[in-house]
């Protein structure tokens, strides 16, 4: 499925109301130390379901390309369409930046940011407590955040959404890029 498919999937998915009150993260865990952090934190709060999966390739003997298939060593794989059963989402740090975090913020769900060193370029665009729910780095604050969100149910979710519309699509972020180019070149 390609860029503009997924986030209207998310769309889709985001228009009926969440089955689970939980706050929601699928990932590997392997990757950053703060990922097992949230997998412990969801061991004590029953508001968290955090889950921890491996990746791996069907067939080891393939180079890599971006065709290539992977399946998960366990079976508890989660599309992103299906991450809008849940009330709430989050989004983590790994190695680099965040290829999921675009696409959820088209899900019509709060979405809780974790803080880090590695920003895209359509973050500026984003405001705390009115496009998500931020969160710190060591995530000492979630349960406090957690609280916030349900005291206050802002339309974060619906504001989002409206900005990535506006954003995150495939032609926004041509043009941005264009723009941006030019304006060196100028």
């Amino acid at each position: 499925m390609d860029y503009t498919e997924l986030t209207a999937s998310m769309t889709a998915a985001g228009a009926a109301s969440p089955t689970d009150d939980r706050l929601f993260w699928i990932g590997n865990p392997a990757i950053h130390p703060i990922r097992r952090r949230l997998i412990d934190i969801a061991r004590e709060d029953a508001r968290v379901a955090a889950k921890g999966i491996h990746w791996v390739k069907q067939d080891r003997s393939e180079a890599w390309s971006s065709e290539t298939l992977m399946d998960t060593a366990a079976s508890n794989y989660v599309s992103l369409p299906d991450h809008c059963r849940y009330k709430y989402l989050i989004d983590l740090e790994g190695i680099g930046y965040s290829a999921r975090l675009k696409v959820l913020l088209f899900s019509n769900r709060p979405v809780f940011i974790q803080e880090r060193p590695w920003r895209e370029f359509f973050f500026d665009w984003l405001q705390p407590y009115v496009h998500f729910v931020p969160v710190k780095r060591d995530l000492s604050d979630l349960s406090s955040q957690l609280d916030w969100a349900e005291a206050n149910p802002r339309d974060i979710a619906s504001r989002a959404q409206t900005l990535a519309r506006k954003h995150l699509t495939r032609q926004a972020a041509i043009a941005y890029f264009r723009q941006s180019i030019l304006s060196m070149l100028s």
